[in-house]
């Protein structure tokens, strides 16, 4: 009997890790060249950084672990901290937790979709208005959907790095 529970929990375990890997979207936009904090030099054209983080993990930098509960690198492993992000439909590439990707566009509202997967995918759509040359956007999974939130640029990328 104990063996049959531990062949169960084994595969609980493999489903639950491997159910949590979230395809990278396709990448139909362009990424910024040069420094990521460097504004848009160009008029009617916004740098957008988009910084995949948790409050729980980034905002707080002497508590580095903590999210919901789990150690911050089991949550890494288990990939439910990826977000494919879209704009107006578009693929512009998956972040992982701790990682931006960066943008030039025009300004005007567009449609933010995130998406992240845990067991199943969990889709939000968001509006983001770009009307300044320069826009940190923060974009973290919650249990049940994904936030996005402009972010003071002073703040700054600290130990942010590219995603690839």
């Amino acid at each position: 009997m104990s063996q049959i529970l531990a062949i169960l929990s084994a595969i609980a375990l493999s489903i639950s890790i491997t159910g949590c890997s979230l395809a990278p979207i396709a990448k139909e936009l362009p990424l910024a060249a040069g420094s990521p904090m460097a504004p848009s030099t160009e008029a009617n054209l916004g740098k957008v950084v988009f910084l995949n983080e948790n409050p729980k993990i980034y905002r707080n930098d002497s508590d580095l672990r903590n999210v919901h509960g789990l150690d911050r690198d089991l949550w890494k492993m288990a990939g439910t901290g990826r977000i494919n992000i879209a704009v107006n439909g578009k693929g512009l590439g998956q972040v992982h937790v701790g990682e931006f990707l960066a943008t030039l566009l025009p300004f005007g509202t567009y449609e933010i979709t995130l998406v992240h997967q845990d067991m199943v995918n969990f889709e939000s759509k968001h509006q983001l208005v770009v009307n300044t040359p320069h826009k940190l956007v923060a974009v973290f999974p919650t249990i049940t959907s994904n936030t996005l939130e402009v972010v003071p640029a002073s703040r700054g990328l600290g130990e942010y790095k590219e995603a690839k």
